[in-house]
């Protein structure tokens, strides 16, 4: 995780970077644990919010951060260099 602050959130931001489970562990809650760990560290931090950004044709991993309680908040635009 990333934490940051910013002008609208000046507590901080915690971002989950990447959270990757290997597809041999996948459905064991393992997922769900790394996350709520995420969450425990952020609030132990006293940030004012977590997010996580997921590539848009990811469809398990979007279903998955909204079963677990996010929402679609903005759309975050990139640019990737060569």
């Amino acid at each position: 995780m990333i934490f940051y602050r910013s002008v609208y959130h000046q507590n901080g931001t915690a971002l989950i970077n990447e959270l990757v489970v290997h597809e041999r562990y996948r459905k064991k809650g393992i997922g769900e644990k790394l996350l709520k760990q995420a969450i425990e560290e952020a609030l132990t931090r006293g940030m004012d919010e977590i997010e996580v950004g997921v590539l848009k044709e990811n469809v398990k991993a979007i279903r998955f951060y909204k079963r677990n309680g996010f929402d679609q908040e903005y759309y975050l635009l990139g640019m990737e260099f060569e």
